[in-house]
């Protein structure tokens, strides 16, 4: 099979953009998400203690209990999905690995939330999060997105040329 063009990469992607952002951000939300349950478990802080964090943004203070964690699986999965289309529609197709791409990606969004986002609106969340483990999760989420979208793009164009 031939290489694909760019051309015929951005035809394939244009119409399927906002699926591959929402379902690249879901996978890469779902890997961070037990990358960082895995980590503060080992590190001694608890298995769910990511989604408490998340989840106590909706009741001003950290909290713990079932619903908590529902609530916080809930809008970190919100917060993926809308990251992940984000970075659907801002880095189609840069002339970079699509892996590298998506690691500077992370290392931004881990960036704007720890320096920025998060003291101002929940400073007990970045206080909760071990630093290294709150950057190689976005990492994580970076990585696999870059990889996913790559990989999906690729997949599209392929079928682009058999029709």
């Amino acid at each position: 099979m031939s290489e694909l063009t760019l051309d015929r990469r951005i035809a394939a992607h244009k119409d399927v953009v906002w699926q591959h952002g929402l379902i690249g951000g879901a996978i890469g939300g779902l890997l961070m998400g037990a990358f960082a349950m895995i980590a503060m478990a080992i590190t001694g802080d608890g298995f769910f203690h990511p989604l408490e964090l998340i989840g106590s943004i909706w009741w001003g203070a950290m909290t713990t209990g079932t619903a908590v964690i529902v609530v916080g699986l809930l809008t970190h999965m919100a917060a993926s999905m809308a990251l992940g289309l984000l970075y659907a529609y801002l880095f189609p197709f840069a002339k970079v690995d699509p892996l590298v791409q998506g690691l500077v990606y992370g290392a931004v969004v881990w960036f704007v939330a720890q320096i920025i986002v998060l003291p101002q609106v929940a400073a007990y969340i970045s206080d909760g999060f071990t630093v290294w483990i709150f950057l190689a999760a976005h990492l994580v989420f970076g990585a696999s997105l870059g990889f996913f979208e790559d990989l999906a793009d690729r997949r599209g164009a392929r079928r682009e040329d058999i029709r």
